[in-house]
């Protein structure tokens, strides 16, 4: 129950957090993302966050499988959305920086939609894991 907890508290404060800097720093953080999250050749900290990610939510479903904690499923599927995303940066980076970038490049739908959206769902985490997990 506690891992469920914990991992609900770390992904709904960094998305709570996230989403004001993202509004607030506007061009500094779209620079800082292109040049250093999305620079031309994949950087090799890509792999290593892949293979975090992968240990993760090994965890999350070892976790998932031998406890019963209510709601845990749908922190365990939040998890697991991180794998499409680590495969695609591995190993399709040149399709998916082409795709990204104009998102990143729109400002209306990269500052207000995606930090919107971005904090919506750090509520909704930060709340399953305060008064349902």
């Amino acid at each position: 129950m506690y891992f469920f907890k914990f991992i609900a508290l770390v992904l709904g404060v960094i998305m709570i957090t996230l989403a004001p800097i993202i509004w607030t720093l506007k061009e500094r953080f779209r620079t800082f993302l292109l040049t250093h999250i999305l620079p031309e050749e994949q950087p090799f900290w890509l792999w290593v966050s892949g293979a975090i990610s992968v240990l993760i939510v090994a965890i999350t479903w070892y976790m998932e499988a031998t406890t019963k904690v209510p709601f845990s499923w749908i922190i365990t599927i939040l998890v697991t959305l991180a794998l499409p995303k680590s495969y695609f940066m591995l190993f399709q980076y040149e399709k998916t920086r082409k795709r990204i970038l104009p998102l990143i490049k729109n400002d209306v739908l990269f500052f207000w939609g995606y930090s919107i959206f971005i904090y919506v769902l750090g509520v909704i985490i930060l709340s399953l894991g305060m008064f349902s997990l």
